[in-house]
């Protein structure tokens, strides 16, 4: 490759289109957006760090199994996360390009009537590089779950169907022939939906009870992936917009909104504030499983204040 800004072994061709199932890591890291980019400085790093860490919290959550399976852990994916940030950095970066940063001057002053202050460019600069580093890491959570194929099959997978009545059949029985048990099939969606605010006491041996009806469910074991397997591993109701509403979409797009202007108010404030809100926070959420990622990620600020 022509004008490689980083030296590379000298047994790896750059010339060459790499697969993930020979070259995996250089897969996930986007390894010729990182030839491009060089090395930013510590500081300019540290300017993303909140940016990387909420994101790579929400990739985490939403795509948990594929990560795992393919063996990585959260950390894990917080490195890859800083892998593409020296991408973004060095490719997209607004400091770094001025073509870029003076269309945004001229967008922005044009819609407010003034020029942009150091901390408008900023948070510019941070929310293009949320939407950059979702993709990204996206994209990761997609490569493994086609390495996946290669460690698991379809291991963990689920079948479910709904009827007006408890069905104790054999799982190979309703399978075969749902119809036959008054049951009909339902979606990986729907039954995600369903199972979004189920209560304890709706749970059966077997399944579980939704508006009076009965959902079987039945666990597939393991079997070579088809392409439908592998679409649903990786998109499912809560991480694709292919397959969410307009309004959650729009949602969504809320979320990373709210989440930099409360990352610019927390900037804002004095440390000994920050301090306190931290120390709060962990001292509220410190034993609730739900909120582990959180209270890491609180401790790692508490400790660099």
């Amino acid at each position: 490759m022509e004008n490689n800004i980083r030296s590379v072994a000298a047994t790896l061709d750059t010339s060459i289109k790499v697969r993930f199932d020979e070259e995996f890591e250089l897969v996930a890291m986007r390894w010729r957006y990182l030839l491009r980019s060089p090395n930013p400085t510590n500081d300019r790093m540290f300017q993303f760090e909140t940016i990387l860490k909420s994101t790579s919290r929400k990739i985490w959550r939403r795509f948990k199994y594929a990560y795992n399976v393919t063996g990585y852990d959260f950390d894990d994916v917080v490195a890859l996360g800083r892998v593409h940030l020296v991408s973004y950095i060095g490719i997209f970066g607004l400091l770094e390009h001025p073509d870029k940063l003076i269309a945004f001057v001229q967008t922005f002053t044009k819609k407010n009537g003034k020029a942009p202050a150091e901390e408008d460019i900023l948070r510019k600069d941070r929310a293009n590089c949320a939407s950059f580093l979702y993709q990204r890491l996206e994209e990761v959570a997609k490569i493994c779950s086609q390495k996946n194929r290669n460690i698991r099959g379809t291991d963990g997978l689920r079948a479910a169907f709904i009827g007006e009545s408890a069905v104790t059949e054999p799982d190979e029985a309703i399978l075969a022939n749902p119809e036959k048990y008054g049951l009909k099939k339902l979606t990986k969606k729907a039954t995600e939906e369903m199972e979004a605010n189920l209560k304890h006491e709706d749970k059966t041996e077997k399944g579980f009870k939704f508006e009076g009806k009965h959902v079987r469910v039945v666990e597939l074991s393991p079997k070579p992936l088809n392409e439908v397997d592998a679409a649903e591993m990786f998109y499912n109701a809560y991480n694709s917009i292919y397959l969410q509403s307009p309004l959650e979409v729009l949602e969504g797009f809320n979320e990373n909104v709210k989440d930099e202007e409360y990352r610019a108010t927390f900037d804002s404030m004095e440390q000994d504030k920050k301090v306190l809100m931290l120390k709060k926070f962990i001292a509220v959420h410190k034993d609730k499983p739900a909120y582990a990622d959180e209270i890491k990620a609180a401790r790692d600020i508490l400790n660099k204040l």
